[in-house]
């Protein structure tokens, strides 16, 4: 998905101002005009009679997503997992009415579209389960009208864990295995070139067997425009080497509002760049699915395996619960972020 604009918004509470934006959904006038906008950019021509029909349910979901979320943050974990799911399932319906005006229209698309397996075994392990996506479904539907494409599959939820970056620093700790390392970005844009220069651990080249040319032909592969990576330096001393991106526009990277424009480079809620090491065809998917995808999950053991939820959040031998917290904590404020994103098609970043 392209985005318009960089929105920087500075305020004491960046959980209370993000959800002050959603209150643009839950006024009728603002509502009807943003869909009929939205529907005539598309190009339907009732716009106008099909953001009247769904103004009201495009306000409803965003009230009760509210109530989820903000219930579920001051929730028992033994219930908030289930409460933040729902609070999802209306975000994810939001953003499909803003591009569906038909939704649902037909009853195969009420499912979730998300499964995993029914028996736990004894010996559970969080991190190690799997959630399967469906041919039809909320979240499959959404997929391919973010995305264009048809997603599915299994996936692990020890692998959807490694593309979050608030998730990193635990995920380190708890493995002993970087996937995502920090990337600084210079502030500054060379006035020939127009390009910006990043810096990355000099570790990183003998980690992938690369070489500083290799490197960036390797990065280019994952480009999602006619942005272009070429190398830059090495500094032995400090234990880094460059690297630098050029935008045909000659914007610095910090000023596009789709980042890199490369799948390597996954952004925090703060907008802090992170390089993700080991990439896989599969896992090349919106972070949206993967906060979904983890919920789900949660959400199911919470609804029906409640004896098995209960020891996990109880024991003291599940070392589940400490990447269980960390994502309880983040993603309900890292999820609502996204989805803001895509319904104003901007990118907004609330900090002091």
């Amino acid at each position: 998905m392209k985005y318009r604009s960089i929105q920087h918004i500075a305020c004491e509470n960046a959980w209370q101002k993000m959800w002050d934006h959603y209150l643009f959904f839950e006024t009728e006038p603002t509502v009807r005009g943003y869909l009929a906008e939205q529907y005539r950019s598309l190009g339907y021509e009732n716009s106008d009679a099909l953001a009247y029909r769904n103004t009201y349910k495009m306000i409803y979901l965003s009230k009760q997503a509210r109530e989820f979320f903000h219930s579920g943050v001051n929730s028992s974990l033994l219930v908030r997992p289930l409460l933040l799911y729902y609070g999802m399932v209306s975000l994810a319906k939001m953003l499909i009415l803003s591009r569906d005006p038909d939704y649902p229209s037909r009853t195969s698309l009420l499912a979730h579209g998300v499964t995993t397996k029914k028996i736990k075994k004894s010996q559970y392990l969080f991190l190690e389960d799997e959630v399967k996506i469906q041919k039809e479904g909320l979240l499959p539907h959404l997929m391919q009208l973010i995305t264009g494409m048809k997603v599915k599959g299994d996936y692990q939820i020890k692998e959807l864990i490694t593309l979050i970056p608030e998730l990193s620093s635990s995920y380190t700790k708890l493995y002993r295995e970087e996937r995502l390392i920090s990337v600084y970005v210079s502030d500054e844009i060379n006035a020939e070139t127009k390009e910006t220069t990043i810096f990355l651990p000099l570790g990183l080249l003998d980690y992938l067997g690369f070489g500083m040319k290799e490197f960036s032909n390797w990065v280019n592969q994952y480009n999602e425009d006619e942005v272009c990576f070429t190398e830059g330096e090495l500094y032995p001393g400090e234990n880094i080497f460059s690297l630098k991106w050029k935008h045909p526009a000659g914007i610095h990277v910090l000023d596009h509002p789709d980042g890199f424009s490369n799948h390597l480079f996954l952004k925090d809620v703060m907008g802090h760049d992170y390089f993700w090491t080991k990439p896989e065809e599969k896992l090349l998917i919106p972070e949206i699915m993967v906060h979904f995808l983890i919920m789900y999950l949660l959400g199911m053991l919470c609804r029906y395996e409640g004896d098995l939820w209960g020891e996990i959040h109880f024991s003291f031998y599940s070392q589940d619960l400490y990447l269980i917290h960390e994502f309880i904590h983040n993603s309900p404020r890292k999820f609502p972020n996204l989805i803001l994103n895509m319904l104003f098609n901007e990118i907004f970043y609330f900090h002091k």
